[in-house]
């Protein structure tokens, strides 16, 4: 779907994986920021803050 649209695929995590990535990185995750948890399309998306 990304190749049709001509959009990279750079990196993803899987989300029960981001907190501890983002803690190892010194982010937080910040889902507040987002709002919403919903899914949209194949993504979800997440806000951290440094």
């Amino acid at each position: 779907m990304l190749k049709v649209s001509g959009e990279p695929w750079l990196w993803s995590i899987l989300p029960e994986q981001l907190g501890g990535f983002l803690e190892q990185v010194q982010w937080t995750n910040a889902p507040d920021l987002v709002g919403s948890s919903a899914k949209h399309g194949v993504e979800y998306f997440g806000v951290a803050i440094k």
